[in-house]
Parts: C-alpha cells; structure tokens; sequence
C-alpha cells in the first residue's frame, strides 16, 4: 500500500490556484486589450508637421466637457486649442493646418472650423442651420480647400453635405 501511495504522490500534479488560473485567463486577454487600446489612440489622435493633435474625453458621467490638445515632442511643450461642452468629439486636419470639429451636445450636434491649431484661432460653427441631431466630419479635400461631412437626424435620416469655405452644399445621393 505504501508504495502505491508513493507513486500516487509522484505522479500527482499540483493544481493550479485561483490567482494563477485568473492570472493565465489575463495574459491570454492582453494582447487583445492591447490591440484596442492602440487602436482608440490611433483613432483620436493625428501628427500635423511634428504636433501630435489629441482629444481628452471625459471618463465620469458628470464630466461633459471635451478637450482637443497638442503635443509638441520637440519642445515637450502642450497646449489646449478648444475645450468644448460636449462629447464625442472628432476631428481632421487639412495639409493647410485648417482644424475641423464636431462633437454632440446632449440633442443636437455642431462641426466647427479653425484656420490653425492656435489656441487664439476664430471658430466658424458651419452647421449652425442645420442643427442636427448628430454630426461628423469626415475629411478635408487634397488642396484643404472642401470639407465633407454628415450629418443625422432624429428621424435617423443622413445627409452628406460639402462646405466650401462659405456655403454648404447637399451632395447626398438620390
């Protein structure tokens, strides 16, 4: 018999505990985290001639303000261009340096244009008649001249609509 037992507890192997199977379950996710966590700082962020253009979004429910901001790595200098009371903001910027934004205000939307990244720049709200329920811009033209965006009503109707530098013009599909 004791022999058998000698085997028993030879061949015998230790179990795991709950803190290494958690631990093995998070390196077996971390990869995957890691991949989402690059791709939502690629996605809010741009380089415009070696100025990295970020936004802070707000991570408490009671926290609605917004906040677009550059890095410059050069002079490791940051700066706040706009602070805006709403989330959800997204941005492009033109091979010009002009800076588009959109971001939602708890039932209606607005895309703004600034002709730098200066925090002192003039902000054009373009979408000021049309008041839709969301907005988004989508991209500049090459030459930085043409801004196209969509928007979206309550009724989930999207338009697309091009701005000129002074009118917007509806180019949505029939």
């Amino acid at each position: 018999v004791s022999n058998i037992l000698r085997k028993l507890m030879k061949k015998k192997k230790r179990c795991p505990s709950i803190i290494t199977r958690v631990r093995h379950k998070w390196l077996y996710f971390a990869p995957i985290l890691i991949l989402i966590a690059v791709f939502a700082f690629l996605h809010t962020h741009k380089w415009r001639n070696d100025i990295l253009v970020y936004s802070v979004t707000p991570i408490n429910a009671e926290q609605t303000s917004t906040t677009l901001m550059s890095y410059n790595p050069n002079t490791h200098e940051s700066a706040t261009i706009v602070t805006v009371e709403g989330k959800y903001l997204r941005f492009r910027i033109s091979r010009g340096g002009r800076l588009a934004y959109s971001f939602t205000v708890d039932t209606y939307a607005e895309i703004h244009v600034r002709d730098s990244l200066s925090p002192n720049a003039l902000s054009i709200n373009i979408t000021e008649t049309l008041t839709p329920f969301h907005a988004e811009v989508m991209g500049w033209s090459p030459d930085g001249h043409y801004l196209v965006f969509y928007t979206r009503n309550e009724d989930r109707t999207a338009r697309i609509y091009v701005w000129d530098g002074t009118e917007i013009i509806d180019i949505t599909p029939t």
